[in-house]
């Protein structure tokens, strides 16, 4: 793999496509200083991110990266399906924080609802009140990291 060809190449259709480094940027979610350094042949796209880009130039992952007389078909299709795999892993693990975060939730407003109705008695007040308060961070926890998931592998889900 050659950086300076995979740049000449992404700049050549690029501009066939009649995008600027910016607006390719912004469909790529990364900054047009990343294109810049791709484009120059200083740096590579990241591997997961070659079909998206494939696909936004129209072309195919073997030809971005000058491969297209080198390997088979079935190589570039076993990168795809990894690349696939990856976004479905990344999926199902945030989705199992923001049930986590929904349950925990839930369980929080009805233990809330519990002490409102019963009332705070004696030795039960520091249990149920700690028992609220960590149920409600874990929520928060769980909350921010599947936020934090959606924002930092946005790419793979355009």
């Amino acid at each position: 793999m050659d950086a300076a060809y995979t740049g000449s190449r992404i700049s050549l259709l690029r501009k066939q496509n009649n995008f600027t480094q910016k607006e390719l940027a912004e469909k790529l979610h990364v900054t047009d200083k990343a294109i810049s350094k791709w484009e120059r042949g200083l740096n590579y796209p990241d591997l997961a991110l070659l079909p998206v880009i494939a696909n936004v130039l129209e072309t195919s992952v073997a030809d971005l990266l000058g491969l297209e007389q080198k390997i088979p078909d079935s190589t570039i299709d076993v990168i795809n399906e990894i690349a696939q795999s990856e976004k479905k892993r990344l999926l199902k693990t945030i989705h199992q924080y923001l049930e986590l975060a929904i349950i925990l939730g839930v369980v929080t407003i009805l233990n809330k609802l519990y002490i409102s109705y019963t009332g705070y008695i004696g030795e039960s007040f520091n249990v149920q009140f700690w028992i609220e308060g960590i149920l409600l961070a874990l929520a928060l926890t769980l909350i921010t990291n599947g936020i934090w998931l959606l924002i930092k592998y946005k790419k793979f889900f355009v």
